[in-house]
């Protein structure tokens, strides 16, 4: 992905295929997105997610990969969605792995670069939480 094309190129290959996908199947997805390579979906059973992950790879050279809700919830990107009473809700997501280390305050860079790390959490924050 070394080119600024690489994004271009990715995208329009993903788009195709997903057209191709999406009108050759019986049933619709209630909810497609797609970010890139990342797909948001959902379909009434397993059994339809698994019939849309092999029209995909069909139609692709790529191996696709589900993750399922938990307790309601799934990660997307940056964010967890919260399904509830035919609604969802969006919170900033946090991987297990992070150990929440950021700019040390203390450090020798110019406070303006502080600022930012900060701005940028409470950006993050306000753009991904739904409430």
């Amino acid at each position: 992905m070394g080119s600024p094309l690489c994004v271009l190129f990715a995208n329009f290959y993903m788009g195709t295929i997903a057209q191709k996908v999406l009108v050759g199947i019986n049933l619709k997805p209630a909810i497609y997105c797609r970010y890139d390579d990342d797909i948001f979906t959902q379909v009434p059973d397993i059994r339809r997610l698994r019939e849309l992950k092999e029209a995909f790879e069909q139609n692709a050279v790529l191996i696709f990969t589900y993750e399922m809700e938990k307790d309601g919830k799934l990660p997307f990107l940056v964010v967890t969605v919260t399904e509830s009473s035919r609604s969802f809700r969006t919170a900033v997501y946090t991987k297990e792995t992070n150990i929440g280390m950021c700019l040390n305050a203390n450090s020798d860079c110019p406070d303006k670069y502080k600022r930012s790390v900060g701005n940028a959490y409470v950006d993050r924050a306000l753009r991904h939480s739904s409430g």
